[in-house]
């Protein structure tokens, strides 16, 4: 009996278990001589363990890694170069692939995507005479939530957006859209630079700064937990708007949870893609793909199972538990929603996904700026939304970035 230890993280909430214990008993069947330990791990952790884990050259076989993550993991050696007949063989989805991609060579296989979108309340936009389908970009987005903060549902003011600055990449990952659409990025094309202070970067950060100052996004869904501000969306009437991905679907929108609002009550509730701008339109699309540890000692079994984990019908299983949508393109997985916002969802991967560069320094870089972000965001509400105070902390973490990268150059 060969041991191997698998890392991952909590994909399904509190069932996370009962899901993988699925998948490995479907495992274990086919591969009676492998046994599977795991261990479940939270996305905070996870970076900092599997960093000391590097350091130990210990630690499992196999990771779940998010894309972000392939190009630093790749050039500390720390995960195994995917032969390319494990590529070959499946309809992987471009977006996601090419994130497991460094230079030539591929790193992991692709697990699940998720795409950030724009939750909607469909009734408020009615009483407000908006349509859903005007709501196409970022200026008619403001424009809504101008209108939306005007009007009133039973007797209360109605905040047009709900966010959360307490999941530090979730913020980078939804301020993205918001620079990218603007034509600005966080590093420059050739990732040599740091570009949080470019013309079209600033653009987009003011335009999302402007909403705080304005009073459009709710200042409280702020201080809240992204939990807390779906809850209050889906079950307290308190926002027309809330940028997120699948995990809603499950938690408030599918009748075998217990969170599950009922059938006329989420009818109330609509899905769009995020507003384009003068670029485009562009949402951060990511996902988690399945890696061999550089330290292994049992490199093929873990692929065995990597394999096992990335085929049609555990893909199948897995993706419709976590409602998320598979790595594999011929893998169907019908989400909690109907035909037209199951395509939502797939475009805001497939058709106007975007990523993080794959750079080795980006797992570091990430970090500054998650952390320089949050620090920015509270401090721009302590001192009374100061615009001047908000991009001198945004040159801070530039400069903080650009220092690395120069010194990584030389």
């Amino acid at each position: 009996m060969t041991t191997i230890k698998f890392w991952l993280m909590p994909n399904a909430g509190f069932e996370s278990k009962d899901v993988i214990d699925t998948e490995i008993r479907h495992f274990s069947r086919v591969n009676p001589k492998i046994k599977v330990e795991y261990e479940i791990l939270s996305w905070s952790r996870v970076w900092f363990k599997l960093i000391e884990a590097i350091k130990e050259k210990s630690g499992p076989d196999v990771i779940q890694i998010g894309t972000t993550w392939v190009g630093t993991l790749a050039y500390l050696g720390a995960i195994e170069k995917v032969d390319k007949k494990r590529i070959n063989n499946a309809k992987f989805s471009d977006t996601i692939l090419n994130m497991c991609r460094y230079f030539d060579s591929y790193w992991a296989l692709p697990w699940f995507c998720d795409g950030r979108v724009l939750y909607y309340r469909k009734d408020f936009l009615k009483k407000s005479n908006i349509e859903p389908e005007s709501v196409n970009s970022w200026e008619n987005f403001r424009l809504a939530c101008i209108r939306l903060s005007k009007a009133h549902n039973e007797g209360k003011q109605i905040p047009p957006i709900g966010f959360s600055c307490q999941k530090e990449l979730a913020v980078l990952q939804d301020l993205a859209s918001f620079v990218w659409s603007n034509g600005g990025n966080f590093v420059s094309d050739d990732a040599k630079h740091a570009t949080f202070t470019s013309e079209e970067t600033h653009q987009g950060l003011k335009y999302f700064s402007d909403l705080i100052l304005n009073h459009l996004i709710s200042e409280p869904s702020l201080e809240q937990n992204a939990g807390e501000v779906a809850e209050n969306f889906f079950l307290h009437d308190t926002y027309a708007f809330m940028f997120s991905s699948t995990w809603p679907l499950q938690a408030y929108l599918n009748d075998k949870f217990k969170h599950y609002i009922g059938k006329q009550r989420a009818q109330n509730f609509g899905v769009m893609n995020v507003p384009a701008g003068k670029a485009g339109r562009f949402n951060f699309a990511g996902g988690s793909a399945l890696a061999v540890t550089s330290f292994s000692k049992n490199p093929d079994k873990a692929w065995k199972f990597i394999e096992f984990l990335t085929q049609k019908d555990s893909l199948s299983r897995f993706c419709s538990s976590v409602n998320m949508i598979p790595g594999r393109t011929e893998t169907h997985v019908s989400l909690n929603v109907d035909k037209p916002e199951q395509k939502v969802f797939e475009d805001s991967i497939n058709r106007y996904g975007k990523s993080f560069p794959v750079h080795p320094l980006w797992g570091s870089i990430e970090q500054i700026a998650v952390k320089g972000i949050a620090q920015t965001l509270m401090d721009f509400r302590q001192s009374n939304f100061n615009q001047t105070a908000f991009f001198a902390n945004i040159t801070e973490i530039n400069q903080e970035i650009e220092y690395m990268l120069s010194v990584f150059g030389e």
